[in-house]
């Protein structure tokens, strides 16, 4: 068992540093900008890892200005969906700033995250984080810049179960739904 955890702990560790680190990063980036339509918006999301890219995919169309000057029906993505992000974590928020959106209305990143995933805490041993708004505290320039972010602290279970159990929870699908319903 510890051996098993010990295996995935390193495959973790592994994917953070080649996404981080490598060129890697840059050819994820590049299949995920290939997948979004060309005419009409996406919602994109991303679980762990993957709300990471999402995020920095979102900022590279940003920085292009593919947004500027433009409402959200004529947006490549909106709104951004993260699940189980680390994004609040140092090692991610400390390469990663937000960019002025200059769109026309503001732009919504919406947040799930179980305050007993380790991944989202930064705690392997299991400890939960506090705040109710994660992701929010920690990009508070979001506001200044244009971005809203919307934090929900959803129950998915404990420690790794947490982490790997929000496409399980139909609660979590009915209040991701409630929301994208009103953009």
């Amino acid at each position: 068992l510890v051996g098993r955890a010990l295996d995935e702990a390193l495959d973790l560790i592994n994917d953070v540093y080649n996404y981080e680190f490598s060129d890697l990063g840059q050819k994820i980036r590049a299949l995920v900008n290939a997948a979004i339509p060309a005419t009409g918006r996406c919602v994109l999301a991303g679980h762990s890892l993957g709300s990471v890219v999402s995020l920095d995919v979102v900022m590279e169309r940003m920085g292009r200005g593919e947004f500027h000057g433009k409402g959200p029906a004529d947006w490549p993505i909106a709104p951004l969906v993260t699940f189980g992000s680390p994004l609040a974590l140092d090692l991610f928020r400390g390469r990663r700033r937000l960019p002025d959106h200059q769109g026309t209305d503001y732009f919504h990143w919406y947040n799930y995250s179980d305050r007993n995933d380790p991944i989202v805490s930064g705690n392997i041993f299991g400890a939960a984080y506090q705040s109710d708004d994660p992701v929010g505290n920690v990009y508070a320039e979001a506001d200044e810049k244009g971005w809203v972010i919307h934090d929900f602290a959803v129950q998915t279970g404990f420690h790794v179960a947490a982490h790997v159990n929000y496409w399980r929870e139909a609660d979590i699908a009915a209040l991701l739904m409630q929301q994208l319903g009103r953009l």
